[in-house]
């Protein structure tokens, strides 16, 4: 009967992708073991002799929607080193202040992009791809990271594609009531999309902090289940359900999703760290913003990312002043100021309930 099963779905996989022309096509899409394994650089994304980059480091944005699509809750480089492989996570919050003519906090700068997007006729798809570049171009000009890929997450693709993997292991910290009226018991439990989501958007939160931090526990369980359940008999089938589920610009063509997903996959719980930037909190007469530390900002992108060979240069790094208003002097303090840098997290520490999230 499992003899059965499996010639079946082999039979149902290779109908699904009649699309694709000729054996090597097919071959490339589901890969082989050994070979993703040790995958030779000459096969994998390329990095041009002369940039400065390290190689075999690869980045991406990350963007969550909020529940209103086509507005930005939060955003995320995520920087992987396939070598290790690890994985480094840097937030940055959607109420990050910028200086630029089209919008004064990196998600007015989404939401006015995806909006531009969607006028033009664009698509949804389209539309967000347009806004996500639209942050990473701002963030690569003025803070000196590059970026290769963007990934939007929707509410309703965050739900369908934990439900897609069949719910992640969370610890809720706390027993909380969403404005829907769903109650959701404080403790380990396996939970659905609907519940991840909700607690990401619960609207209690005691602080920022502990909102970020619900943020990652979520990453981290989904990172945890995919590790659990992927494997090399499975992983293009998961490519095929859940890629669609996401707004993405990582390519399919030679493998480049299916590898990228079997380095993550293949990332230990102390190789996958999270950090935040450098921001204090500033309440001006145009709204509430996170204001960044210039130079601890500068040190995480040297320090925490290490996207380059060298260290970027103070001078390469917002040198127009894009993420202060010398205008505003409290502003512009913060900016100046130095801080101690916000404390970095291992996955390794979010299983062991290091994290402090906590409610009003």
């Amino acid at each position: 009967m499992k003899l059965f099963t499996k010639i079946l779905s082999v039979i149902l996989l290779i109908s699904m992708l009649a699309s694709f022309s000729g054996c090597e096509k097919i071959k490339e899409f589901f890969g082989d073991e050994e070979e993703e394994d040790t995958k030779p650089d000459e096969e994998t994304p390329s990095i041009g002799e002369t940039d400065p980059r390290k190689p075999g480091v690869y980045t991406f944005l990350l963007v969550r929607e909020g529940r209103t699509l086509g507005t930005a809750a939060s955003f995320a480089v995520c920087e992987m080193d396939i070598s290790i492989p690890s994985l480094s996570i840097l937030q940055i919050p959607g109420n990050l202040l910028i200086n630029d003519s089209k919008a004064t906090s990196l998600a007015e700068l989404y939401d006015a992009s995806y909006d531009s997007a969607l006028a033009s006729n664009l698509s949804r798809n389209e539309s967000t791809m347009n806004a996500a570049k639209a942050v990473s171009s701002f963030i690569s000009e003025n803070m000196s990271v590059p970026i290769d890929y963007h990934m939007v997450l929707s509410k309703n693709s965050v739900e369908e594609y934990i439900d897609l993997i069949d719910g992640i292991e969370v610890d809720f910290p706390f027993t909380f009531t969403t404005t829907a009226g769903i109650t959701y018991s404080a403790g380990v439990r396996k939970i659905t999309g609907r519940a991840a989501y909700d607690f990401t958007e619960y609207q209690y939160f005691r602080d920022t902090e502990s909102q970020i931090n619900a943020e990652r526990a979520v990453l981290a369980g989904v990172h945890a289940k995919l590790c659990e359940t992927l494997s090399s008999e499975n992983i293009s089938v998961h490519m095929i359900l859940g890629k669609p589920l996401l707004a993405t610009d990582v390519p399919s063509d030679d493998g480049y999703d299916i590898f990228f997903l079997r380095k993550l996959i293949a990332v230990t719980p102390e190789n996958w760290n999270v950090t935040n930037l450098c921001t204090t909190p500033a309440s001006i007469a145009s709204g509430d913003f996170e204001v960044m530390h210039r130079n601890r900002a500068l040190e995480q992108i040297n320090t925490f990312m290490k996207v380059y060979n060298n260290d970027v240069n103070e001078e390469f790094f917002d040198p127009e002043l894009k993420f202060t208003n010398t205008n505003e002097k409290i502003v512009n303090a913060i900016y100046k100021a130095n801080k101690s840098l916000p404390e970095s997290y291992s996955a390794a520490d979010i299983y062991a309930g290091r994290l402090r999230i906590f409610t009003k």
